[in-house]
């Protein structure tokens, strides 16, 4: 699910570029920093989700 979230935000993302660019230039400015959100809240929800697993594990008896 977080794969597909994250292809569907780079499809998007290059759609809105290409839709706003000409008239809007610093919203274009602002849409380039959206694949990098978008991975480093991925990566969080990663580190997340294999810490919790890790924790789990470690819990164990």
């Amino acid at each position: 699910m977080i794969i597909n979230l994250f292809i569907f935000s780079i499809l998007s993302h290059s759609f809105i570029n290409t839709q706003l660019l000409a008239p809007n230039p610093e919203l274009f400015l602002l849409l380039q920093f959206l694949p990098f959100l978008t991975l480093t809240i991925t990566n969080s929800i990663n580190i997340v989700v294999i810490g919790r697993g890790d924790f789990r594990k470690l819990n164990l008896p």
